[in-house]
């Protein structure tokens, strides 16, 4: 009788470890976060805007060592080039020439703020970017 508690016990524990252990959600960049856009179909994690201007200024403020009145201009350059290309996709409207001037908006407004030296390393931030980017094997849309 004791050893029929011991089996049935241990096949609850197990069955109850199998279910929670198929629940649980997956792990690293391909992880779905709730109120995100997962438009591609490998299921790749794309950040939201807001995500993404943190993650900007925050690697701009370590690499250029930003003043705190850099830190905020910097802030609404990014949250208004953001902004702007997020209303631009969400019209449909991809035209390259009209992405192109909101870029180089965002790039001489960045100028304006920053010194000749921290422009200088923000250049280099960038083309470091790219190396890494292209570097990246591209997804196929299927």
């Amino acid at each position: 009788m004791k050893f029929n508690k011991i089996v049935i016990l241990a096949f609850c524990l197990l069955t109850t470890t199998f279910i929670y252990a198929q629940n649980e959600p997956p792990q690293g960049r391909h992880n779905h976060q709730p109120g995100n856009d997962m438009n591609r179909a490998d299921s790749v994690y794309k950040p939201t805007s807001q995500e993404m201007i943190f993650r900007e200024l925050n690697d701009m403020v370590k690499q250029l060592s930003l003043t705190d009145s850099q830190t905020v201009l910097v802030k609404d350059i990014l949250t208004n080039f953001h902004q702007s290309m997020d209303e631009m996709m969400k019209s449909n409207n991809k035209n390259k020439d009209a992405m192109k001037m909101i870029m180089d908006k965002r790039e001489s407004d960045l100028k304006a703020v920053l010194t000749e030296e921290q422009w200088t390393q923000y250049q280099n931030m960038k083309a470091e970017q790219k190396k890494k980017f292209d570097k990246k094997p591209k997804h196929n849309s299927e």
